[in-house]
Parts: C-alpha cells; structure tokens; sequence
C-alpha cells in the first residue's frame, strides 16, 4: 500500500506540484525530492490506461483493508467501529524537512479521518530512547528515533487520530467526540 501511495502522490503528480513551487522560487524540501525527480524526468499527463490501473490497484488494496477489518467480528459481535492510531511515526518535522522521505503507511487514503489533540510533550516524561540499547524495527524506525529531540518538542501538541470506514464520517466525528470526552473526564479525575 505505501509503495502505492507514493506513486500517486509523486508519479502521478509531480509536475503538476513543481509547476507550481518553481516559479515562485518556492523550496524544495528533502521531503520532496520525490515530486523534483518525476518533473524532471518529464512526467507526461496520466492517460487513461494508467489511471485505470492506478484504480483498479486502489481499490484492490481498499477491499483487503475492508476484508482485514470485516474479518474483526467475533463470537457474534460486530466488526470494529473505527482505529485509532498514530497520525505519523515521528514528531512533526521541523522547518526544512527532517525527515529525507515521507512516510505514508498512517494514511489510510478514502477512509474518513479526524485528527484530535490528546495532550502535549513533556521533554522529562519524553525522552529520546537510548540508541545504544533499543531494538530498531528498520533503518527508517531508527532514523525517526535518533531524529527526536526532547528539549525542542517540549511543549508541543500531541495527537492521535480517529479512522473508521468509507462513507461514516459523521460516526468518525462521534467517536472522536467520545474519545475526547473520555480524555477529559480522565485528565479531571488524574488517571490522564
């Protein structure tokens, strides 16, 4: 899906983005190094073979998450209403763009989303972990981890985000209601 995801935001759209940026002598980021390349490799207008295939491979992976989160139902309950998940790995970037390539796997494109502030950094409570000990998933989960810097996020906001399914947005907004309801009654009781 991420491979996916990254052809649509750059193969299939990079020109059209650096059309923009480049005449405004606008930066362009590490983070968008991806959109430059396309653009200069001469990216033409996505025909309609390509988009089909682009479709088809959409919706292919749509109905694997579909049949994965179906697949949650259990002795005679319902399937899941919604996840609730990070909104990235890493910290927000700072200006310039810390992190080399952008990474997608949080996005779950066509499934309704609402982004809810849970609290803020604490750089005593927050500590980067001890690169000497920790167990990276990957290079890019070590990269992200040796990226985080406690003193400069101390103070800054911490959210999470609420995702349910194609077509629910109002029910995501109730979730998130009542997810934020219970962050509340939990910060006012002490248990958050």
């Amino acid at each position: 899906m991420v491979k996916n995801l990254q052809a649509a935001f750059f193969d299939y759209g990079g020109a059209a983005i650096m059309n923009v940026i480049k005449p405004y002598g606008e930066p362009v980021f590490q983070s968008m190094k991806g959109y430059e390349i396309v653009a200069e490799a001469g990216e033409k207008d996505l025909g309609p073979t390509q988009m089909r295939m682009m479709v088809m491979k959409r919706n292919e992976l749509q109905k694997a998450y579909v049949d994965r989160w179906n697949a949650s139902a259990a002795n005679g309950k319902a399937p899941i209403d919604g996840t609730i998940q990070a909104v990235a790995p890493w910290s927000a970037p700072r200006l310039g763009g810390t992190q080399p390539n952008p990474y997608v796997a949080c996005i779950r494109p066509t499934f309704p989303s609402c982004t809810f502030p849970v609290t803020k950094a604490d750089k005593t409570l927050d500590t980067p972990r001890d690169m000497k000990t920790f167990k990276q998933l990957s290079e890019r989960d070590g990269a992200i981890q040796a990226d985080y810097d406690a003193a400069f996020y101390d103070g800054a906001p911490v959210a999470l985000q609420c995702i349910g399914r194609r077509l629910e947005e109002e029910k995501v907004l109730e979730m998130t209601e009542m997810i934020s309801e219970a962050l509340r009654q939990g910060k006012t009781s002490g248990l958050v």
